[in-house]
This record gives C-alpha cells, structure tokens and sequence, in this order.
C-alpha cells in the first residue's frame, strides 16, 4: 500500500516520467519482495537499518555493482522521504545505512569525427524511413535531447518562425532549443515525407514508425545502436551517449559551461560539470601523446 500510494504521487503530483516511475516500481517492488521472503512480519513503515542492509548485501551478493545498488538505494531514500513527509514514518531508516562505494566514471560517447562521418558518409535513403531515421539522430545528438523528450514531441513543438523546438524535459520542465539550417532542412523534408506518407495521421507526434504509430523506447535504442555500430566498434552505443556527445563536443570547441546546462535542462550546474571533466581528461589524453614534454624520457 506504502509503494503504491508513493507511486501514484510521482503521477500525479510529481509528474515524474514514465520511465522513472517504472525504475522506481522495480527498485521498490524488489525491496518488498525481499522483505515478504526474509521479514514477513514486517512492513515498509517499520523497516529499520538492518533489514535495509540485508537487501542491499543480497543485491551485492547476486553480482549487482555497488553503481546499481546505490540506484537502487536511491529509489528507496525517496520513498522513505515521502513516507516521513506523509506522517506514515517516524523516523529514517537509512541514517545508519552506508551505501557501497563506486568508482567515478565519465560519461561514454563518440568522438565528434566518427559522428561527422555518420552524417555526412552513410547515406540514408530519400525515402520517409531514411529521413526519419536521419532527424532521429540529429535530434539526439544536435540538441542533446534525452530519449523520452524525443518521443514526447510533437508536431506542435516545431516552431520554424523562430526557428525553435519546445521540448518537455523531466517534471514537465519546459525548455525552447534552437534549430540549425541542417536540422530546419532535415525537419522539413521529413515532415513532407511524413504527410505524404501518412496523409491521414490521427498521431501528433513528431516521429513515427513505419507503419505510421509513435516511436517507443525500444525502437530508438536500437536505431541508435544500429547507426553508430556503422562508425564505431564501442559497446557503450544508446541515445544517452549521443547526450553525452552533445555536451562534450560543445565545451570541447569552448561553450560556456552555463549555456550548456540550460542546453541540456539540468537544474542544476553539478550535473553538467561531469562533462567539462570529461572535456578536461580528453585534452589531457591529446596532450599526453602529441607535445613533446609529456613523453616519457
């Protein structure tokens, strides 16, 4: 009852995304289960700090990194929060709960020439799914977009007077990017295509299939992972790499770092800061093995 009554608030108060609550639920509902199986007796609103670490140690005992555990943890720490705030817990579980360490990681993501050479040397059909195909990955990676503002937007959301799109990012956080001539080009051919195609399209979204239904989560993850599987051989190939990509390669050619997380819609400046170290450790590495001074005597 507890998780769900949380869940219904990151709904329809929150407004969380989809794909978060759907994180959480799985966080939340693996918690419950390992309760129901090791403390029967026991309900969320009376969990202390031992039944809190004996589900982290099984997560880390059946192979979870202390990365996946701490996301975990994280859905945990918020539905406590909303218990607490609710009256419906007295006190906080996770004061004595110290979550395992894991190691800093920076962003994945394709150097800007192998990107380059996505656009400019695979060719993509002169047809609606070519075209489609095209925008998707100019849209991920031209403005940074996250996978689900991809598919939230709209034919509504194009606005070529101004030459904007207006993106819905998390908590329905409204934000206006600019558009490019290459990607005003690329929206414009698409959207004939799509109206020839689909000339009686009860969707409003932006991108469609091609039978003419929106894109889902699965169908871009595996665009993006087939495309840049063309000009690159690394594992790491999703939308949020294209993300990452976006912001390195602008504070890699000198965008200040504050237009950058307006670009992005990060509420706050640490969030982006992870990409300027990510800029940073690549000039290192190009220092590193073309200057003179840093080679080894």
């Amino acid at each position: 009852m507890a998780i769900d009554r949380f869940l219904q608030y990151l709904q329809y108060e929150k407004r969380s995304a989809p794909a978060t609550r759907d994180r959480y639920a799985q966080s939340l509902r693996g918690f419950e289960e390992h309760l129901r199986r090791h403390f029967p007796e026991v309900e969320i609103a009376e969990v202390d700090a031992f039944h809190v670490r004996s589900w982290l140690l099984a997560l880390l005992e059946a192979g979870k990194s202390p990365s996946t555990v701490q996301t975990e943890l994280s859905a945990l720490r918020s539905l406590f929060r909303f218990l607490r705030r609710r009256g419906l817990m007295a006190h906080d579980p996770l004061r004595k709960v110290i979550p395992p360490k894991k190691g800093k990681r920076l962003p994945a993501m394709v150097d800007a020439a192998r990107l380059e050479q996505l656009f400019s040397l695979v060719e993509f059909e002169d047809d609606f799914t070519g075209w489609r195909d095209r925008l998707l990955l100019e849209l991920l990676y031209g403005l940074g977009l996250r996978r689900g503002e991809l598919l939230a937007l709209t034919l509504e959301s194009v606005d070529f007077g101004t030459a904007q799109l207006r993106v819905f990012g998390k908590r329905a956080k409204e934000r206006v990017l600019p558009l490019g001539p290459n990607l005003q080009r690329s929206l414009r051919r698409y959207l004939d295509l799509r109206r020839q195609t689909f000339p009686s399209s009860p969707h409003p979204h932006l991108l469609l299939t091609d039978r003419g239904a929106p894109l889902n989560p699965s169908f871009v993850q595996r665009k993006v992972r087939h495309y840049l599987g063309l000009v690159t051989s690394q594992q790491k190939r999703s939308p949020h790499v294209l993300r990452h990509s976006f912001a390195t390669h602008l504070l890699d050619h000198g965008a200040d770092l504050n237009a950058v997380k307006e670009l992005l819609g990060h509420a706050s400046l640490a969030a982006t800061q992870i990409y300027l170290h990510n800029s940073v450790a690549r000039l290192q590495e190009v220092y590193r093995r073309a200057h003179p001074k840093a080679r080894e005597p």
